[in-house]
């Protein structure tokens, strides 16, 4: 033979064994697609006495006199997710209201502010918050933030506020009043 005859004996040789070897070395395969995935973000609302913004006036305490104790209950509903609740009482002011004659004849008239001599008590369900010991006043929790605890989505809560108009109270404060506005707030648990 010659070396062109070899030559292509060996190519011919090689050729088969590619051949050969393309398909001994083929694997099966086979692909799957998911396809219209989302992510969409979660939602919190809370809502007071089953209300969103504006709320009704929820605190209306009429011809309090010293030692006296009055209660405002409100319910607290969080939907679609727990979140930690919290509230706080804001722009408290003291006025004059109405002026009666003993009012004015008292020496403090003018000089006290009412808020100072109302104590707050708080109760979430029956967890105190704030006990009436701690003779905590309005005036003292102007813009502090109240925390309630976590609330679990879908369930009502029970909020008590108690309002006591301390004993030491004289004539000075007939007829004043005290205003505030309470601010609820959630924040979903992460």
């Amino acid at each position: 033979m010659n070396g062109k005859a070899i030559l292509a004996s060996l190519l011919t040789i090689g050729v088969a064994a590619t051949m050969l070897g393309v398909g001994t070395f083929a694997y099966f395969s086979d692909t799957e697609t998911s396809s219209g995935n989302t992510l969409q973000a979660g939602t919190l609302d809370l809502r007071v006495n089953g209300l969103d913004d504006p709320l009704p006036i929820l605190v209306t305490l009429a011809d309090m006199k010293p030692c006296d104790w009055k209660y405002a209950t409100i319910t607290l509903h969080v939907y679609d997710n727990p979140a930690d609740v919290w509230i706080m009482f804001k722009d408290v002011v003291s006025s004059e209201g109405v002026d009666t004659e003993p009012e004015l004849a008292d020496p403090s008239n003018g000089i006290e502010e009412i808020a100072d001599y109302i104590t707050v008590d708080v109760k979430i369900g029956d967890t105190v918050i704030i006990a009436p010991e701690e003779d905590v006043k309005l005036s003292e929790l102007e813009d502090e933030v109240i925390e309630l605890g976590e609330f679990a989505a879908s369930n009502d809560y029970t909020l008590t506020l108690s309002f006591h108009l301390q004993g030491e109270v004289t004539n000075w404060a007939q007829g004043d009043v005290a205003t505030f506005s309470i601010v609820f707030g959630a924040e979903q648990v992460h």
